[in-house]
């Protein structure tokens, strides 16, 4: 399509047009809970969210994509645990958690964005990369970086 001369904004109004696929309204906030219920309705990704109760705000999502999945299960051994700031404009934290594969290059196993980097969100987020991935008993060393605080989550 590029070749015949279409703009690459007139290519993705086509595959829109086509595929009819809705990834949910024009926030945010709405694409992102289209695409976790994708996640949540198919078989071998997995999700997770937490959230207040009272007030609706979500504190920390998880997802791990079923390749993520393989990754970890087949290199369990060193777990490289980063964290962003500033990658988005609603101000969320970029966690995740990486393995080395047969190469020796870093492959990420799983994501999570959270609101702030406390000991409860960062626990969650742990806590629920245990729970998807069964081969973390097997891991042997735990790498981060200097600017994860909460350490003791890892414990």
């Amino acid at each position: 399509m590029r070749e015949a001369g279409a703009s690459a904004k007139g290519i993705l109004k086509y595959l829109r047009e086509k595929t009819a696929r809705e990834w949910g309204g024009k926030t945010d906030e709405s694409r992102a809970v289209g695409i976790l219920r994708e996640f949540y309705d198919s078989e071998g990704p997995s999700a997770a969210i937490s959230a207040d109760d009272s007030s609706g705000l979500v504190h920390a999502v998880c997802f791990q994509t079923a390749s993520h999945k393989r990754l970890s299960k087949a290199f369990p051994q060193v777990v490289l645990i980063d964290t962003a700031h500033g990658t988005n404009k609603n101000c969320y934290k970029h966690f995740s958690f990486l393995v080395n594969d047969v190469f020796g290059k870093g492959q990420y196993v799983r994501h999570a964005l959270v609101k702030s980097k406390t000991k409860d969100n960062l626990w969650f987020c742990v806590n629920e990369f245990k729970q998807s991935n069964p081969a973390w008993s097997k891991i042997q060393v735990v790498v981060t970086d200097k600017d994860f605080k909460e350490k003791d989550v890892l414990a």
